[in-house]
């Protein structure tokens, strides 16, 4: 025989094994293109969180980081009413530190020049390691900023899962399409669609910010998923977490940039028991420690403004009323506070004064209403 077979020739590459390879390469590249339906609405927030601290930052002078407290807190475009600067939310749901700094880093590497920045440190978050936001990172870290974080936390195995999810997407999507697939196979049909285009919508025509519904609905108590959250134990921040913070601090100090770090109220019910568990002690002392390393920080304070149950969505969140009260009082105050710095550096906000904006504001239900008249998403 002339010719030998490709298995007498020994070929690196078997049939079989090229048949499977091309297989995978189409179904994650269906998932891919997909991915409004797979990926869920919050795992998106990270995403576009990320996109936006690279392209919508640059003429910018305050920009906001933290949790999705100041995502739902802090509305930009009355920021900007009140006090004539330009303003981007960059919240995101669940954030822990580390995501602030990486945040910020974009930013500024993409050429971002802001004068403040709000920020924001969920106690809860702040007491969580990496693990416990396995499903955002990969929406957001590339592979420099999951080695670094990995690094940090002493974690090989972090770092594999995060970028094997970063890079695979039925590996990222993996819950969500189980859920589907079981779904399918019961004759219903379950899609992120509808929830995420609601919120990519709401976050981009306000500037990052995520605005809930005005309910009115919500009465003050405190269930028991805040139990061990929020008064459970005794509060503490990570290593992980508190190197963040400072690495975050020190870049924006490096920068000349002046630094408000944002305590939203709480329900009155909620923040009675953080007191009673010590834990707002706690979380004071910590700040005030930062506070005397960083002369450029300055605490802007809302835990005791009066803020009562109506104008909050649930017991940690404001609702678009209390978001547009609080954002109101902040605008005035990045007006003033510059020409008239205090002395403590520790500012209470002033007791709750309800706040209508004379220019649209538009919260999730409008958002919906406005992708179903054109027809983006179906009832």
């Amino acid at each position: 025989m002339r010719s030998l077979s490709l298995r007498q020739r020994g070929s690196a590459l078997p049939g079989g094994l090229l048949g499977m390879l091309l297989l995978l390469g189409v179904i994650e590249s269906y998932v891919a293109r997909h991915d409004l339906d797979y990926t869920r609405s919050d795992f998106w927030d990270w995403k576009l969180t990320g996109r936006n601290a690279q392209a919508k930052t640059q003429d910018c002078n305050v920009l906001c980081f933290g949790t999705s407290r100041i995502q739902q807190s802090i509305v930009p475009k009355v920021i900007e009413h009140q006090s004539g600067l330009k303003t981007w939310n960059l919240g995101v749901c669940w954030g822990q530190a580390p995501a602030a700094y990486f945040l910020l880093k974009r930013a500024l590497d993409s050429g971002a020049r802001p004068t403040s920045i709000l920020v924001e440190y969920h106690p809860t978050t702040l007491q969580a390691d990496p693990w416990t936001a396995k499903g955002f990172w990969p929406e957001l870290l590339n592979l420099k900023e999951s080695f670094d974080l990995a690094w940090s936390a002493r974690d090989a195995t972090f770092f594999g899962a995060t970028v094997l999810a970063h890079n695979v997407p039925s590996v990222k999507d993996r819950s969500q399409i189980q859920t589907m697939v079981l779904a399918a196979l019961a004759g219903e049909n379950v899609t992120h669609w509808t929830s995420t285009l609601t919120a990519m919508r709401n976050r981009n025509v306000n500037r990052g910010a995520y605005i809930m519904p005005g309910v009115g609905g919500f009465k003050g108590q405190v269930g028991g998923q805040y139990q061990d959250a929020f008064f459970g134990k005794s509060w503490a921040c990570t290593p992980v977490n508190q190197s963040y913070i400072r690495r975050f601090l020190e870049l924006a100090s490096s920068r000349n940039i002046q630094v408000y770090w944002v305590l939203p109220p709480f329900t009155p019910e909620l923040q009675a028991k953080r007191e009673q568990a010590n834990n707002v002690a706690l979380y004071t002392a910590f700040v005030r420690q930062w506070m005397a390393e960083f002369p450029s920080l300055t605490v802007l304070d809302a835990e005791y403004s009066q803020f009562a149950p109506n104008v909050f969505f649930d017991a940690a969140h404001l609702d678009r009323q209390g978001a547009l009260a609080l954002s109101a009082a902040v605008g005035d105050l990045l007006r003033t506070l510059p020409e008239q710095p205090p002395k403590d550096r520790w500012v209470t906000l002033p007791a709750y004064q309800e706040w209508n904006p004379t220019f649209r504001v538009e919260d999730i239900p409008m958002s919906q209403a406005y992708l179903l008249q054109i027809g983006k998403i179906r009832r």
